[in-house]
């Protein structure tokens, strides 16, 4: 709640308001989105397409092939597309959202980690090589 205070002649606000929007393009017009669910709506429609698209890789490869350089690959991709959400759309998620999102790419990254260290070495020789 916000209360004007009108002191000599001006008035003030005991608080500041911001507003922070998410702008959006439809029908080529530029329009700002102030309600924080239309636009936790408006940004996973944007971002979740790719992001399921990367889980189903993920699980397809941990169900069948525990190649470690495939593993890499993908946790690759998954950073590249958690930069992306860094970069782009985390300041305007609410902080569920946000949660959510850093939990679920923690875990796909915790399983691509467990595969990617478990690189077999070759076996050394201890003998001499003449």
């Amino acid at each position: 709640m916000y209360t004007l205070v009108k002191k000599r002649g001006k008035i003030k606000s005991d608080n500041t308001i911001e507003l922070f929007g998410y702008e959006v393009k439809i029908n080529k017009e530029k329009i700002v989105v102030y309600n924080q669910k239309i636009i936790d709506v408006l940004i996973k429609s944007k971002l979740m397409p790719e992001f399921n698209k990367l889980i189903k890789q993920i699980l397809v490869f941990i169900s069948e092939d525990n190649d470690p350089d495939e593993a890499v690959f993908l946790l690759d991709e998954l950073s590249r597309l958690y930069s992306v959400y860094l970069n782009k759309y985390e300041k305007y998620l609410s902080s569920k959202e946000k949660k959510s999102f850093n939990k679920n790419v923690n875990i796909l990254s915790n399983e691509l980690k467990k595969i990617s260290r478990n690189k077999r070495i070759a076996p050394v020789s201890k003998g001499r090589v003449r």
